[in-house]
């Protein structure tokens, strides 16, 4: 090793020792006794008498078939396949698949292009999509729902317009919302929704998807923006005061979220919503229970592992589609000169 290159690797590693320490000093600065948790805007302080066991006899096998629940999981996938700086070509995919006492029922797969374009209406810039199914089923998004401005402070990142690809992200939620509202409709008291994700809005229209959801629809996240009053993550918050006896459990903070344990040897805390306080909590969650022994992501539901995996696009698949897109039109000069105006960054990653 030269004397240039150990020096550098001396002071990588004290660097590194110094946001170790300062990093110690962060997390031992959180009080777990004075603390409360922060929701929606309020406070809530911390009870132990809102930590309840989640029973798991006949998660999976249940005693009567005919009275046996079945969990309905979904979860999407997207792809911005072109890109032009004032518009954007998308690929979107929603999986939903079914599980019944521990085995799959019903997988669905719904795929559509996404066409979204900038355009003045009235001297602001709105983004305009147009969906193309790329199969016969119903759309599960309108046309006229993603019609948004390009100064959306949903959208929105700072003092900038929004990015045209972040009408994908919000066209992929609303076709999951929609696709969850009709399998909720579909299973009505003989079953149950799960979502990837939670069931607020984040999207400009979004909150009256939301409203026409059922009560058999519930959202379960992987990670939390959620904050405790100091600062602290209330999922390691919780998971140092919960009771020792307590395998897998539930934290309610409101009658429509909380927190849960769906295993007892993981270290994966996530966030649980519903519409509204149904009485079915202690009947879907049991379920969930259940299904979250797999050890590819233990104390997570093994079908939103599945419905994530039929769902996802991959890299590979992004590259076939802009290559037949590019293909099919190759002889539009003035389509090639917009794609040259987004491609500094891939000539960039290119390189090396």
């Amino acid at each position: 090793m030269l004397k240039s290159d150990f020096l550098l690797f001396s002071f990588v590693i004290m660097v590194i020792e110094k946001i170790g320490e300062e990093l110690s000093k962060v997390i031992s600065s959180y009080s777990i006794k004075e603390d409360s948790l922060l929701y929606n805007g309020k406070e809530f302080a911390i009870d132990s008498g809102n930590f309840a066991a989640i029973e798991t006899v006949g998660a999976l096998d249940s005693v009567d078939s005919n009275s046996a629940k079945e969990v309905c999981f979904i979860d999407g996938g997207q792809a911005e396949v072109l890109m032009g700086g004032s518009f954007c070509v998308s690929f979107i995919r929603v999986a939903a698949a079914g599980f019944l006492n521990g085995k799959k029922t019903d997988i669905r797969r719904h795929e559509f292009y996404l066409l979204t374009y900038a355009q003045d209406r009235g001297g602001e810039i709105f983004y305009v999509s147009k969906v193309f199914a790329n199969d016969d089923f119903e759309l599960l998004i309108r046309e006229e729902d993603l019609i948004v401005s390009s100064r959306d402070g949903n959208l929105q990142s700072g003092l900038q317009r929004a990015s045209i690809s972040k009408v994908t992200n919000m066209a992929r939620r609303f076709a999951e919302l929609e696709l969850a509202r009709r399998i909720g409709i579909e299973l009505s008291d003989s079953g149950y929704v799960v979502l990837d994700g939670i069931l607020q809005a984040s999207f400009t229209g979004e909150e009256k998807i939301l409203d026409g959801l059922g009560d058999n629809v519930f959202g379960l996240a992987k990670t939390s923006q959620l904050f405790t009053r100091e600062g602290n993550n209330p999922c390691v918050l919780l998971n140092s005061l919960v009771p020792k006896e307590l395998a897998t459990w539930s934290y309610r903070i409101i009658d429509m979220a909380c927190f849960v344990k769906l295993h007892e040897k993981s270290r994966h805390i996530f966030r649980f919503e519903g519409k509204k306080n149904i009485g079915v909590w202690d009947e879907v969650l049991p379920l969930l229970v259940g299904l979250s022994t797999d050890p590819i992501f233990l104390g997570y539901p093994y079908g939103l592992v599945f419905v994530d995996q039929i769902a996802r696009v991959s890299e590979q698949e992004r590259r076939s589609l802009k290559i037949k897109f590019l293909f099919l039109t190759k002889g539009n000069s003035d389509l090639a000169n917009y794609l040259a105006t987004n491609d500094a960054h891939s000539i960039l990653d290119s390189i090396g």
